[in-house]
């Protein structure tokens, strides 16, 4: 299971304000983790929510968020990085829905479906946010000089 622990708050809406998330992989879950993380930390944590995956998936969201990663397993959240957030979650609820179409699947064959979709749509994301990024950097050049050097017959 890929689970994400966040640093509590009152507010619930993590488009508002920012928090941290801690983006990790159990085969026991999040849960079982939260006595060992909270040991650790000073500020009351809580079981944000969980996926199925494998390593796999834990290293894709990782690099998904390596822009917003704080320490080790840690990435910020705020209102700048949310909407890449709201987008994965999206995308799993989509992987939720494909594997909930398959007929009598025992539960094993299940989490492999949904975990390979969710791998699917965390690479095709990280591709999807770097094209933006390069888009962006793109958009913000200055190209004039091109147009000058095409005028001159160049």
């Amino acid at each position: 299971m890929i689970y994400f622990v966040r640093v509590y708050s009152e507010n619930q809406d993590l488009r508002i304000g920012e928090t941290f998330l801690k983006i990790g992989y159990s085969s026991n879950g999040g849960q079982s983790r939260l006595g060992s993380l909270q040991a650790g930390n000073p500020d009351k944590l809580e079981l944000f929510f969980e996926v199925y995956g494998d390593k796999d998936t834990e290293c894709l969201v990782h690099k998904y968020f390596s822009e917003d990663r704080v320490n080790g397993e840690w990435f910020k959240i705020n209102e700048n990085n949310y909407k890449y957030f709201d987008i994965m979650l999206h995308f799993f609820d989509y992987a939720y829905r494909s594997a909930n179409e398959l007929k009598n699947i025992d539960e094993e064959t299940y989490n492999k479906k949904v975990a390979e979709e969710i791998n699917k749509s965390i690479d095709f994301l990280i591709k999807l946010k770097r094209y933006n990024s390069f888009k962006e950097k793109a958009d913000q050049q200055d190209f004039s000089h091109l147009e000058d050097m095409a005028g001159d017959g160049i």
